[in-house]
């Protein structure tokens, strides 16, 4: 599978919302090393005011990956405000959580966002979230 938008010949532009430095140097990191261009915020907030800038200096953003909780503007705040956004209303999202238990999935489940918790699966989940392999309607 292509770490490519389909039909373009630019990378996927990742947006990483992730309050926790080291998680999110980390993420980045690995995101970088397996071709995605990324762009990294502390919160919801900043990633919105990414995403009403079109992406920024790294054009328009493929996809989000944000942490749920997060200081200023958490990931479920995130998602509704995405939501809300004809621009980005079907953006693919997806959350990196430790949370599971059923009252966190509903929250996932209201926010159209893709939660996943175990580390191995989150490189195809993102590759087919990027590519729309999976966006949820």
């Amino acid at each position: 599978m292509s770490d490519k938008p389909e039909g373009s010949e630019r990378p996927v532009h990742v947006l990483l919302a992730e309050d926790e430095p080291d998680l999110r140097n980390t993420l980045r990191y690995n995101l970088k090393r397996n071709g995605y261009v990324v762009t990294d915020v502390g919160n919801g907030a900043e990633a919105l005011s990414i995403l009403r800038n079109e992406g920024g200096e790294r054009g328009p953003v493929d996809i989000v990956v944000s942490d749920v909780m997060m200081p200023v503007l958490d990931g479920i705040g995130l998602a509704k405000g995405m939501r809300a956004d004809p621009r980005t209303r079907e953006l693919p999202l997806m959350f990196l959580t430790a949370k599971g238990d059923a009252a966190d999935r509903l929250d996932h489940r209201r926010s159209r966002a893709a939660p996943t918790t175990q580390p191995r699966r989150r490189s195809a989940r993102l590759r087919g979230a990027a590519t729309g392999d999976h966006i949820r309607r």
